[in-house]
């Protein structure tokens, strides 16, 4: 059996030598079938000309005649594509899209964008998001971004009279902080709130839907503190289409439906240290148009023009608390209409004029003159606002960026006008006659604004002419200011002048770690010198990266009180006015943009 078996099988080392036989034959043929012999690349050389791609095949059968044939597009992408490369080659040390690096950006809206953060961004002086929103392509595509701003803060102050059981130490997590309610001239921006927004995009190059919730008050937290605020929960915010048609030469945009136009904003990418629009910001829902005409000597001119409406009025019998925001019923249905004209020239500066007016002409709560809140022995008149504005711009590229401008508004009758058109975050009914022409003057009066803000980033200037993109350490230094000057026609407050300005430097040293240090003083009216105020803010900011999209800041702020300080305070908020003022603030909280 023995014999039998190894005449008619292998032995163990030759089963095991043919496995290797029949494997190193299997490799060769391989290999000799993908090698190339100089014959074979004759002749593919020879015939690769008669060969015919799909393209070229679709190319002889009229496809230019259809409907942006594949090959078409690509050629066009790849020529884009290349003059792209040489025009980046030509700008050598200066980069379209740089974030925050000041003077980087070559060109601009006259107004911000609605993707952008629709609410106060807190830490504007180290990094800040791109923008408006992803670059369209001609294929129909769905974008998603958003930005979110949380954390846990609180106001220090002290009891004068504790009694057994309290401590001399109080805390606030509203904190009662003065130049701390939102749209008053006193507020500084350097108390942090929530914010989350989340923007939907879908469409190309040509049209495109645009979608954006928002909020400024998360549930949890109201959970936590047994108090809900449901009109911090904004739902859809903006809802709009925008169409931008191929003209050439000549740049035509065009959006209709509900969306936010700020103009005014004083820092190159957002709306500055403050996070107001200094000249307007444009509520409700309407259609606004953009042309774009170049000229010779890159010369530019934008042209600009709106006109919107609210959706409707609250009851003249409503029930005010805070559900409602304590609606004044006094104000009707407003519309407006305004239009821009600016020069850009070489998108290194921009001129720009400016002009709103709105108004209201509603008869829904004539029967309340002499007994509305607001009104008291007065008449129910038609109100309007009109606001006049100019500024400039100036993009010095490694000297940094410039904003300056000024707005002159003139209030008739404003308290039966409604917030569509806000200045400096106030609407001219309830919020602007409350903040500055006091309620006997019923709406009637002016308001004349200056500001300015300047950015440089000390890292571009000195590494000139070397290319910086941030990637490195770097010194960020930002100024700015408003003074406002009012007259009204009460007898309270017939005329008065502000003034705010302040600093912030910001330190870069390490890729993940930023400093910065910003002071702020605050003289809410010049001739009371009690009300005056001085903030101290140093930040330690933990980042993400260079070009950081997420940070997490811890913050302090210690405040130097005239004897005299007030506390506004903001319904929203439950945040009543108070005698005593914070005397400091901390806060932790994270930031990140997608």
């Amino acid at each position: 059996m023995s014999g039998r078996r190894g005449l008619l099988w292998p032995n163990a080392w030759g089963w095991r030598g043919a496995r290797w036989f029949v494997l190193a034959s299997s490799l060769a043929r391989l290999a000799a079938a993908q090698q190339e012999s100089p014959l074979s690349k004759q002749y593919e050389k020879e015939e690769a000309p008669k060969k015919e791609t799909a393209s070229d095949k679709e190319k002889k059968k009229g496809a230019e005649f259809k409907d942006n044939p594949e090959w078409l597009t690509a050629e066009e992408d790849a020529k884009r594509k290349a003059a792209e490369e040489q025009a980046a080659k030509e700008r050598g040390d200066d980069k379209r899209y740089a974030r925050y690096l000041a003077g980087y950006r070559r060109s601009g809206g006259i107004g911000l964008s609605p993707l952008l953060p629709q609410n106060s961004v807190v830490v504007p002086g180290l990094v800040t998001p791109p923008a408006g929103g992803s670059v369209p392509t001609r294929q129909f595509q769905f974008d998603f971004h958003g930005y979110l701003q949380a954390g846990l803060r609180a106001g220090i102050g002290t009891r004068d009279e504790a009694t057994v059981g309290q401590r001399t130490t109080t805390l606030h997590g509203d904190p009662a902080v003065v130049g701390g309610a939102f749209g008053w001239f006193e507020h500084t921006n350097t108390v942090p709130v929530p914010w989350a927004q989340m923007n939907f995009e879908f469409g190309n190059d040509v049209v495109r839907a645009t979608a954006i919730l928002g909020a400024w008050s998360l549930t949890q937290s109201d959970e936590a503190a047994g108090y809900f605020q449901a009109p911090s929960k904004l739902g859809f915010y903006d809802a709009y289409l925008t169409y931008t048609p191929r003209t050439g030469p000549v740049g035509l945009r065009l959006n209709a439906g509900v969306f936010n136009e700020r103009y005014g904003g004083m820092s190159e990418y957002h709306a500055g240290a403050y996070g107001v629009s200094l000249i307007a910001q444009i509520y409700g829902m309407g259609a606004a148009a953009t042309v774009t005409l170049p000229f010779e000597n890159d010369v530019t001119i934008i042209t600009e023009a709106s006109v919107k409406g609210d959706f409707n009025k609250a009851e003249s019998d409503l029930v005010l608390d805070q559900s409602n925001e304590y609606a004044p019923v006094i104000e009707g249905s407003t519309y407006a209409t305004h239009g821009h004209l600016s020069f850009d020239f070489d998108g290194k500066a921009m001129v720009t004029g400016h002009a709103v007016y709105a108004f209201s002409q509603d008869d829904r709560g004539d029967e309340l003159a002499g007994q509305e809140l607001y009104l008291g022995d007065e008449e129910k008149l038609d109100g309007s606002l009109t606001i006049l504005g100019l500024d400039a711009r100036l993009k010095m590229q490694r000297f940094g960026h410039l904003y300056v401008g000024g707005s002159h508004v003139i209030g008739k009758n404003t308290l039966t006008v409604s917030n569509l058109v806000q200045v400096l975050n106030n609407g001219p009914g309830r919020d602007l006659v409350r903040r500055y022409f006091t309620y006997d003057s019923v709406g009637n009066g002016s308001l004349t604004l200056v500001g300015g803000q300047y950015e440089l980033s000390l890292g571009r200037l000195l590494r000139h002419p070397t290319p910086f993109y941030g990637g490195a350490p770097d010194l960020t230094v930002a100024l700015f200011g408003i003074f406002a000057h009012q007259e009204n026609a009460g007898t309270l407050n017939p005329s008065s002048d502000m003034l705010k300005f302040g600093t912030e430097v910001a330190y870069l040293p390490l890729k993940h770690l930023a400093l910065s240090m910003r002071m702020d003083a605050v003289f809410p009216n010049l001739a009371v010198g009690g009300q005056t105020f001085g903030v101290i803010t140093p930040k330690v900011v933990f980042r993400s990266g260079w070009s950081s999209q997420a940070t997490a800041t811890l913050q302090y702020s210690g405040y130097v009180l005239g004897d005299a300080v007030v506390v506004n305070g903001d319904e929203r908020l439950l945040n009543n006015p108070s005698e005593r003022a914070d005397a400091h603030l901390l806060a932790l909280y994270g930031t990140i943009w997608w």
